[in-house]
């Protein structure tokens, strides 16, 4: 898989130094918010920021902020809560792992650009290519502890929010428990 002409051309050129990388872009409410959404946006920008600076790989900067290029895939499959899908467009973390007390499992917020394959072995068989049935169908993955899903109830949205419920993987059952009354109280318990 490597390109060997460019390696040996790099080479011969005396191993130059490149141009680097781009920094992925950020929108600007997170560096001056407004509104109430924008600023817990931007508390979890600066949470998230703390940890990028102590483990930033700059050649591999899968932990950046970067814009979501597959809101369109995501909104042609589900109708989201305006939040929600605001947080997606403007905000959206990729790669995003949290480590805590309370999250000493590996806690995973999917982006835009891992939203729809974040559903498989929750809501969809990737296997048989076909959604799973005992799953609630207006249950959005939108993050993980573990294995355990943290769901956006999506019938339960009043176009602006929707509640964020969770339960144990492996019971047998899900057995769904209120996390959040919405998406927004959610990531504000995520920036502390």
């Amino acid at each position: 898989d490597l390109r060997v002409s460019e390696i040996e051309a790099w080479a011969k050129a005396g191993y130059p130094d490149g141009h680097g990388h781009t920094t992925p872009s950020r929108h600007p409410a997170l560096d001056k918010p407004k509104t109430a959404f924008e600023k817990i946006a931007s508390c979890f920008d600066k949470k998230l920021a703390k940890k990028r600076s102590k483990e930033q790989d700059d050649a591999n900067a899968t932990n950046w902020l970067a814009d979501p290029d597959d809101i369109e895939r995501i909104a042609a499959r589900w109708k989201l809560p305006h939040m929600y899908l605001d947080f997606l467009t403007r905000f959206s973390p990729i790669n995003v792992t949290l480590q805590s007390r309370r999250f000493y499992n590996h806690f995973q917020l999917f982006g835009a650009g891992e939203l729809i394959e974040a559903q498989d072995g929750y809501s969809f068989n990737p296997v048989e290519q076909k959604p799973i049935e005992d799953w609630p169908a207006s249950y959005l993955v939108i993050a993980s502890h573990g294995g355990d899903p943290f769901v956006l109830d999506l019938s339960q949205s009043d176009t602006n929010d929707a509640p964020v419920l969770t339960a144990e993987h492996g019971l047998g059952k899900w057995g769904f428990n209120e996390e959040a009354e919405s998406f927004a109280q959610f990531l504000k318990s995520l920036s502390k």
